[in-house]
């Protein structure tokens, strides 16, 4: 059985890797909520369905996972909303702004049974791991603090 998935938060990162990536393990993009009109007309031609409300999407009861794609500060409303659906979540990082935000997802998290995640891909990304190994080499001295943009 392949997964029926929903994209809220059709921008690039969605639309040009996620959604190829769930089609690639032999998933379905089967629903796509967005506010553009543009990105549900995208979703569309792409064969999935298309919301501009989160709600309507999940009331729909047409997705097994739900891929939140949103701005950061919208990320703990979609995921209580699909947490009461009871769907596997996968969640672009941060999962939340600040440490309420976070204890508010952890409390959704324990009243569900719903499975949270997050997409964090940059901890295996090789250019990290030379980083890593350096810090860990003492080539770099004291480390306090990295950004990496």
């Amino acid at each position: 059985m392949s997964l029926r998935w929903g994209i809220v938060g059709y921008g690039w990162v969605a639309r040009d890797y996620m959604a190829p990536g769930i089609r690639a393990s032999g998933g379905e993009v089967a629903a796509v909520c967005d506010p553009s009109p543009e990105a549900r007309a995208l979703a569309e031609a792409s064969g999935a369905r298309a919301f501009s409300d989160l709600a309507e999407m999940l009331d729909a009861g047409d997705i097994d996972a739900l891929y939140i794609a949103t701005p950061n500060h919208l990320h703990a409303d979609a995921i209580e909303a699909a947490a009461r659906h009871g769907i596997a979540i996968l969640c672009e990082k941060p999962l939340a702004q600040d440490g309420d935000g976070v204890e508010r997802i952890a409390r959704i998290a324990q009243g569900s049974s719903a499975r949270i995640g997050t997409a964090f891909d940059q901890r295996h990304h090789p250019a990290h791991a030379v980083i890593r190994d350096h810090i860990a080499a003492g080539d770099l001295g004291t480390v306090t603090a990295i950004r990496i943009v």
